[in-house]
């Protein structure tokens, strides 16, 4: 928003219609340092908040439930850190309807499905049933890898339409949206997998809980890993 409201009358036609990008909100680079405040951080600031709140007593906290806050909120900041990674990208107007709206309200659904991992740790309220919300957490994370997949595959479709001319289909990465695809399916087993042998005691609830952390660090760095070193942060998606 800074780099629309700071640019003159006289600039703007000029940046929106270089390169033939009539969706670009600005020429000038983003400085990710200096990001200001958007809704979607807003979202990020209110998943924490609900996150680090049912610690303040904790004794109304069984274990399962404070793992699995933890969980989420290392969910949160995972995506968050990935989020500002992604700045350096071109900026698009979201216009209704193209394809930055679908990114973010993508980005909107993901903060949602951090909430809800908050709020259904056992402990957080006094209805939630223990048995389910390893469940319910599960299919959460799972819906998360498959909004990580969608997101990414909305990035391809605007490298390849001819309004966004500063993100090429020649910069594209297959291999980060591979990684997406798989840890969706992987994350979709792990529910049938649960659903099936339905652990009925804190103890192998923990265990999972441990496990999709582990999950979500491994998706993390897999996709670092077939990022090519020579391919700087504002070529990725």
């Amino acid at each position: 928003m800074s780099d629309v409201l700071g640019s003159s009358p006289d600039t703007m036609p000029a940046a929106r219609s270089q390169a033939g990008d009539r969706h670009l909100t600005s020429t000038r680079p983003v400085t990710t340092s200096a990001v200001g405040v958007t809704f979607v951080d807003v979202l990020f600031a209110l998943v924490i908040a609900q996150v680090l709140t049912p610690f303040a007593d904790t004794r109304a906290l069984p274990w399962v439930g404070r793992v699995q806050l933890i969980l989420a909120g290392f969910l949160t900041v995972a995506s968050w850190i990935g989020y500002h990674n992604s700045w350096n990208r071109p900026k698009y107007f979201i216009r209704f309807p193209n394809w930055p709206l679908a990114q973010f309200l993508i980005d909107v659904l993901l903060v949602v499905v951090y909430f809800l991992c908050a709020i259904t740790a056992p402990g957080v309220q006094a209805r939630t049933n223990p048995d389910r919300s390893i469940i319910a957490i599960i299919v959460l994370v799972a819906l998360s890898f498959t909004l990580y997949a969608a997101w990414d595959w909305v990035s391809l479709q605007i490298r390849k339409g001819a309004g966004y001319a500063l993100r090429t289909e020649e910069r594209d990465i297959p291999a980060r949206r591979r990684v997406s695809y798989c840890f969706a399916i992987l994350g979709w087993l792990f529910v049938v997998g649960v659903w099936y042998f339905k652990p009925d005691t804190s103890f192998p609830a923990i265990s999972i809980e441990v496990s999709l952390i582990a999950l979500i660090i491994c998706y993390r760095f897999v996709k670092e890993y077939v990022t090519p070193p020579s391919v700087s942060m504002d070529e990725v998606s």
